[in-house]
C-alpha cells in the first residue's frame, strides 16, 4: 500500500516520455567474481548512470537464494549501499531502511540518502527488496503507460498482467518474493556485514516488512521507526476507497476551518458533490494542451484525488482544483492527475506489488468486505476488483500462519507515525498498531503518507538515542501545523 521515501509513496515529478515497452523482464549480467549465497561483493556506486566519488558509501551485490530451500537453485543479485556518518556518531547501531509499495526500488534514491539527516549520526543501511533490484525487477509495464489516458486508467489491467506473469514465470518463481523471503533476505544482509543489531525506518509497505522482521528475528532490532502504519491486519487495497473518503473529508472541513479557503471556495462540500454527481452520470472529456483528449470518469476522478493527496503538497492544490473542476473547468485537474497517477507508478515495479498483495492480502477480501469498505465513498470497489482480477495471471505464495497475528514487541522500542490527512493508512492504524505495546508510542503529525519536518527530524533522532527511547522529549510535535491551502482565482 516508497526507508523514508516519500517519493513512495510515493509521488515524483514526471518526466513524460515512453516507459518500458513491453513487460520488462529480466537482466541477467553475470554474477561478480566470487558472488555466493548471503555474500555482498562490493563494487563502484553508480547514481544516475554516474561513478559516485563519496568515499564514505560503499555500493555492491549481495546475492540470495531465490528459493532458500534450494541450495542449488537460481540466485538473485540485491543491490546494496552501506552510507558511513559522516559527523560524530551517536554510538548506536546502523539504520536500516525499508521502502514501501510494495515495489520502490531503495538503492534508486541513494543520491537522497547520501543528503539524509540522519546520516551526520548513524550509518545507513540500503537493500534492494527483491523483485526491485536491476537483475530481477518485477515489472508490468505498459508500452502506453506515458499516454495521458493510460496514466488515468487502472493499472491493473488483467490482460497486461496475464501476458507479465507468463513473460516473468519463465525466469522467476513468483511464489518466492513475499514478505517472509524480503525479511530473510534483510536478515542475511544485517549477517553478511557482521553486525549485531540494527535500527529500523520503515514506511508505508516497509513498515509491515519492518514489522515482521521483528516477529522473527526480535534479537536483532534495536527499535523500529514506523511511517505511515500498516500492521498485520490492514488489507490492501481494501482500505484505499475509506481510507481516502476520510481524508477528503477532512480535507473538506480543514478548508472550511481555514479562513483564506473559506473565502476563496465557500461552498467545497456542495462542489465536490455535483461534480462527482455529474461525473457518475456523463464522464467529462478534456483537452489536454497538447491536443490530446481523455476521458474522466467518477472512478478515476477518485482514483486521481486519493494519488493527489499523498503529499502535503498535492492536498494544498486540492480545493482549487475541486472548484475550477466544479465550474466547468476541468483541465487544472486533468493535468495535475497525469502527472501524479503516472509518478507514482513509475516508482513501483507492479510486478512485484502483485506478487506480495495476490498472495498476503487479496485472498482474505471477501465481496462482503468489498462492499462495505466501498460504500459511501468516492472511489468504491472499482480498485480492488480490478487488482483482484489482475490476481488471476499470479501462482499464490504460502503466507506463514502468523503472519496477521499482532507482533509482540516485548521491550523493544516502537514510534508510529502518521499523517493527519493520509488518504492510504490514516491515523487509526498507528493507534491500533501501539496500543497493546508497553514501549511503543504514536504521534499525529500535520500532512499527508509518509509526512516529513525539521521537527519529525529532531524527534526521530531523539527516539533512536535515548535510552528510554519512548519517553524521549517529542515537544516540537504540538507546535506543527498544515500548511495553507493555495489559493487562486477560479473561473
Amino acid at each position: 500500500m516508497r526507508s523514508e521515501l516519500r517519493w513512495v509513496p510515493f509521488i515524483a515529478a514526471l518526466v513524460l516520455g515512453a516507459l518500458v515497452a513491453r513487460a520488462r523482464a529480466v537482466r541477467q549480467p553475470e554474477y561478480p567474481a566470487g558472488a555466493r549465497p548471503d555474500a555482498v561483493v562490493w563494487g563502484e556506486c553508480r547514481v544516475r548512470d554516474s561513478v559516485d566519488s563519496d568515499a564514505g558509501v560503499r555500493c555492491g551485490v549481495f546475492t540470495v537464494l531465490e528459493d532458500p530451500a534450494q541450495p542449488r537453485g537460481r540466485v538473485l543479485q540485491l543491490r546494496v549501499a552501506v552510507l558511513s556518518a559522516t559527523g560524530q556518531p551517536d554510538g548506536g547501531p546502523p539504520v536500516l531502511f525499508i521502502a514501501g509499495g510494495p515495489g520502490a526500488t531503495i538503492t534508486d534514491a541513494i543520491g537522497r540518502y547520501r543528503r539524509h539527516w540522519l546520516r551526520d549520526r548513524r550509518d545507513l543501511l540500503l537493500i534492494d527488496q527483491r523483485g526491485t533490484s536491476e537483475q530481477m525487477r518485477l515489472d508490468c509495464s505498459d508500452a502506453d503507460a506515458a499516454d495521458a489516458q493510460r496514466a488515468l486508467a487502472t493499472p491493473f489491467d488483467s490482460a497486461l498482467f496475464a501476458r507479465c506473469v507468463a513473460r516473468l514465470s519463465g525466469v522467476a518463481d513468483l511464489r518466492r518474493f513475499t514478505t517472509e523471503h524480503a525479511v530473510r533476505d534483510l536478515d542475511a544482509f544485517r549477517k553478511a556485514l557482521s553486525l549485531p543489531r540494527v535500527a529500523v525506518f520503515g514506511t508505508s509497505y516497509g513498515t509491515r516488512v519492518a514489522l515482521h522482521l521483528l516477529r522473527r528475528h526480535p534479537e536483532s532490532v534495536d527499535r523500529l521507526v514506523l511511517l505511515s502504519v500498516v500492521p498485520p491486519e490492514y488489507l490492501n487495497p481494501l482500505q484505499h476507497a475509506p481510507s481516502a473518503q476520510w481524508a477528503l473529508d477532512e480535507l473538506v472541513r480543514d478548508c472550511a476551518a481555514e479562513e483564506r479557503c473559506r473565502a476563496a471556495y465557500p461552498r467545497l462540500g456542495a462542489d465536490l458533490a455535483r461534480l462527482t454527481s455529474r461525473l457518475r452520470t456523463n464522464p467529462a472529456e478534456v483537452q489536454l494542451p497538447d491536443g490530446s483528449r481523455v476521458r474522466l470518469s467518477v472512478e478515476q476522478f477518485g482514483e486521481a484525488l486519493r494519488v493527489m493527496m499523498y503529499t502535503a503538497e498535492g492536498a494544498r492544490r486540492v480545493p482549487y482544483l475541486l472548484a475550477a473542476a466544479s465550474k466547468g473547468d476541468l483541465l487544472p485537474f486533468a493535468e495535475r492527475a497525469v502527472l501524479s497517477n503516472a509518478g507514482a507508478r513509475r516508482s513501483l515495479r507492479l510486478g512485484l506489488l502483485q506478487a506480495v498483495v495476490c498472495s498476503e492480502d487479496i485472498p482474505l477480501i471477501s465481496d462482503s468486505m468489498r462492499q462495505a469498505a466501498a460504500t459511501g465513498t468516492l472511489i468504491g470497489d472499482s480498485r480492488v476488483r480490478e487488482q483482484k482480477r489482475a490476481c488471476a495471471a499470479f501462482p499464490r505464495a504460502e503466507v506463514p500462519r502468523d503472519f496477521r497475528a499482532p507482533v509482540a514487541a516485548g521491550l523493544t522500542p516502537v514510534l508510529a507515525i502518521s499523517g493527519t490527512r493520509d488518504p492510504v493508512t490514516p491515523p487509526e492504524w498507528g493507534w491500533r498498531l501501539v496500543r497493546g505495546m508497553s514501549r511503543g508510542r504514536h504521534l499525529e503529525v500535520p500532512g499527508g503518507h509518509a509526512p516529513d519536518s525539521p521537527c519529525l527530524h529532531a524527534v526521530i533522532a531523539r527516539f533512536l538515542s535515548a535510552t528510554e527511547a519512548e519517553r524521549a522529549d517529542f515537544g516540537c510535535v504540538a507546535d506543527l501545523r498544515a500548511a495553507p491551502f493555495e489559493i487562486r482565482r477560479s473561473p
